[in-house]
């Protein structure tokens, strides 16, 4: 009866939490999970006279738990006290968008959905959503795009152009194709480099910033590049693709007729 006392007592302390506007995200993250450690336990403390256990006996309780968190419950605890570093740092709060790294250190971005007491859910624009140990993200570190007002970041977007190409004029056109996309900063201006001279193609860099980056990053580049293929096509800016050369030489010559394909 005490433990359903506590969890309608909980609920209703909870909704009055989420609707207080005073409150900033994380510190309602913060009460939101201490009253679901300090209610029941609470509850436990009353309810021990009532079932006629000791003090004592709840001091011997308290050394096998904290035998048990030293042996088998080490990743628990680290999860809880990591959960509350989050919390209490600001770090990370509800509704921010972070960025998951894989094994090949690609970023997944998703939105925090709530921050519980041993892992963090997040929700990525795929739709999957992931649970992830407090200590994980305690420890390695959190890209946090929404953390601060300014969210301004810079992308990188790479291409090429074939040789016989206007260098020149495919810069200035690959500028203003990312200037008509509408998500682009115009301050900082678009720039667009020469980034190498490889063996087919010359590779360019086109790097751009936007301010909304929660809204997608990848939509931004494919508008990006579908700009550059339409203003590349009116300039007859050529793209590159491989090409192998053959000679085909007779003996004791060295000029021998070449197929191209």
């Amino acid at each position: 009866v005490l433990l359903w006392l506590a969890a309608m007592l909980n609920a209703f302390l909870e909704r009055r939490i989420v609707h207080a506007q005073s409150l900033t995200p994380s510190l309602q993250a913060i009460l939101i999970q201490l009253l679901k450690l300090i209610l029941p336990a609470f509850a436990f403390l009353i309810v021990l006279p009532v079932m006629g256990v000791s003090l004592t006996a709840l001091t011997v309780f308290g050394g096998a738990l904290a035998v048990g968190l030293g042996l088998g419950l080490q990743r628990t605890a680290s999860n809880l006290v990591s959960g509350l570093a989050l919390l209490t740092s600001g770090a990370l709060r509800p509704d921010d968008v972070i960025a998951l790294r894989n094994t090949v250190d690609e970023a997944q971005f998703g939105r925090v959905m709530s921050i519980g007491v041993g892992s963090v859910a997040v929700r990525t624009r795929s739709g999957v959503e992931h649970l992830i140990p407090n200590e994980h993200l305690l420890t390695n570190g959190v890209e946090n795009w929404s953390h601060t007002e300014d969210k301004k970041i810079r992308l990188k977007i790479p291409f090429g152009i074939a040789y016989e190409s206007d260098l020149h004029r495919a810069i200035a056109e690959a500028v203003a194709a990312a200037q008509s996309v509408e998500r682009v900063q115009k301050i900082p201006t678009p720039i667009c480099l020469v980034h190498e001279f490889s063996d087919h193609a010359i590779r360019l860099e086109l790097r751009v910033w936007i301010d909304d980056p929660m809204n997608g990053v990848a939509n931004v580049k494919s508008a990006c590049l579908l700009a550059v293929w339409d203003r590349f096509k009116e300039a007859g800016i050529v793209f590159p693709f491989p090409r192998r050369e053959i000679r085909i030489l007779k003996d004791g010559d060295e000029t021998g007729p070449t197929v191209q394909f």
